[in-house]
């Protein structure tokens, strides 16, 4: 997995712009964090959470919608409560099933 985010790291600048803007505030945040994703057209998007040993956290996927918000709250796939500690919020836009777009932001949790 760890080779898996440095690659979506390096080709995340290869491809063009469906992914117009991606925030969340706050950014520390302690309870929870809002995620909103402005796309230039709908598309098929996944929202990944990934630790800083590339482990993934947390996968909302099959989001299709041309700006999307979703709330944090700093849980894993099992519901549990995620470590203090810095984690990559990934959009991944697919086609076809391939990878398209690529996009990251540093999260940061501290309760």
């Amino acid at each position: 997995m760890r080779i898996f985010v440095f690659i979506l790291f390096l080709s995340a600048q290869c491809f063009a712009g469906i992914i117009q803007d991606i925030f969340n505030f706050p950014n520390p945040f302690s309870k929870s964090t809002t995620v909103d994703i402005t796309l230039s057209q709908s598309s098929d998007v996944e929202i990944r959470i990934y630790n800083l040993s590339g482990d993934l956290v947390r996968k909302i996927a099959n989001v299709e919608s041309y700006r999307y918000e979703w709330k944090w709250k700093g849980k894993n796939d099992n519901n549990m409560d995620v470590a203090d500690g810095i984690y990559i919020l990934a959009v991944v836009v697919k086609e076809g099933g391939s990878i398209k777009e690529v996009k990251m932001r540093k999260v940061a949790v501290l309760r």
